[in-house]
């Protein structure tokens, strides 16, 4: 027989209404260090290669455990505030939340940046779980930290050439639009601002009421588009109170097999067209 086998039997045979009050209390301290002993290794055995970053701390932000991945990539943080670490606004964001916390609503999130390890600065999204006693008090607060960092850059490096693409569109001294595939107007430079004002948002329908002339000129557009993907057109429109000479070009946006919307742009052609005149009027004298 195996000796789990054996121990099995010898618990069966046991009167357990004899034993003494010591060895019950030494039964009962023994199997809750058991629990806890596997618990905890379950826990580091969960935590093991595990990518974000977990913390434990005390309701002050005081950090008592903290796993591989937070000691690889931001060092060992325990017995420190991570309260600490954070920017002014950061730390008074963090601390109204932690005020907050209840166990009925125990979690908040917050995105904070942080030195890591190495001392270069990361961005981190935390989710921060409050943990209560029976009374309804904070005892500590686990918090588990994914790294950003990267996505922060793509969005700042993203919104760096969006102002640089919004400054040159705006610099040309031509209309340029776009619209969505529902038609819904998502792009309009100060041009076309100037020109026939803010419809930005606006669908094709709402944009006619403000320019009669545009359904027309619209359903031209989507013929030329069905017909051959783009559509060019001159003709004569009010713009800023005056009758002028336009160029329109409208093209498909494509991603793929994905359509996009439409993209345009719109050239005042008025000084050209007077310069054509003139130079035909002048070949004419020329030739009488």
């Amino acid at each position: 027989m195996s000796a789990s086998w054996d121990l099995v039997n010898l618990l069966t045979l046991l009167n357990w209404n004899t034993l003494p009050g010591w060895l019950w209390l030494l039964l009962w301290g023994s199997s809750l260090a058991v629990v806890m002993y596997w618990q905890k290794r379950w826990l580091q055995r969960d935590q093991v290669g595990f990518p974000d970053v977990i913390m434990l701390a005390r309701a002050d932000t005081t950090v008592v455990e903290c796993n591989e991945a937070c000691q690889k990539i931001l060092g060992d943080w325990r017995g420190r505030r991570w309260i600490d670490v954070l920017l002014a606004e950061e730390q008074e964001q963090a601390q109204q939340k932690i005020a907050h916390l209840t166990p009925q609503q125990p979690t908040f999130t917050r995105i904070s940046r942080v030195a890591d390890a190495a001392g270069q600065v990361r961005w981190f999204e935390w989710i921060n779980q409050g943990i209560f006693d029976r009374r309804g008090r904070l005892q500590f607060i686990r918090g588990v930290g994914r790294d950003i960092t990267e996505k922060k850059q793509l969005e700042e490096n993203l919104r760096l050439r969006e102002a640089q693409l919004r400054t040159l569109l705006d610099a040309l001294p031509l209309a340029v639009w776009a619209r969505d595939p529902q038609g819904v107007l998502i792009l309009q430079n100060a041009t076309d601002r100037a020109w026939f004002g803010d419809l930005l948002g606006t669908s094709l329908e709402e944009a006619a009421q403000q320019h009669p002339h545009w359904p027309e000129y619209t359903s031209q557009v989507l013929a030329d588009l069905e017909r051959q993907g783009f559509s060019q057109l001159e003709g004569k429109e009010v713009i800023q109170g005056q009758e002028r000479y336009t160029y329109r070009l409208a093209v498909k946006l494509q991603d793929q097999s994905k359509g996009l919307g439409l993209l345009g742009i719109v050239l005042d052609i008025t000084e050209q067209k007077r310069l054509q005149r003139e130079l035909t009027d002048q070949q004419e004298r020329f030739r009488a």
